[in-house]
């Protein structure tokens, strides 16, 4: 299979991973239940992403190997670092930086969709889950409009 498509999985299931970090520290470090109960949810749909992204790549031939310096994710990685050391950070930095994870993670799925050597089932499941991440996007953005 092509490398620059198993590249480009991986890319995105980095960024992806960085995000259920930042979503599973955000459960233990706030306070409003209403905001732990939707950090939650938002862990659960990532966590099942990141494990069909995984699976995809298994089954293109490739196998999911860790961004040993992950930079284009920066805020995510940042964000998940501080948290998972105790550093206080503010709900509107956590949903900050999530939404604009979440938006970057959108454009790697544009491109993947975009490539045509991916068969269609994958190809249906990315569109999924780009369409999903889109939704918590909007629905994130509303909780910053709101911060």
């Amino acid at each position: 299979m092509n490398k620059e498509l198993l590249k480009q999985l991986n890319s995105l299931t980095e960024k992806s991973l960085a995000l259920e970090r930042i979503y599973t520290e955000a459960e233990k470090n706030l306070e409003s239940s209403d905001m732990v109960s939707y950090f939650k949810k938002n862990r659960e749909i990532r966590k099942k992403f990141n494990e069909e992204l995984m699976m995809v790549i298994y089954d293109l031939g490739g196998k999911y190997t860790e961004d040993k310096n992950p930079t284009e994710n920066k805020p995510a990685s940042v964000t998940s670092r501080s948290l998972i050391h105790g550093s206080s950070i503010s709900k509107e930095k956590l949903i900050k930086d999530s939404l604009a994870a979440n938006n970057n993670m959108i454009g790697n799925y544009d491109l993947l969709i975009s490539n045509a050597d991916l068969p269609e089932k994958y190809l249906s499941l990315l569109k999924q889950q780009r369409n999903k991440t889109e939704h918590l996007a909007l629905n994130m953005k509303t909780l910053d409009d709101d911060s």
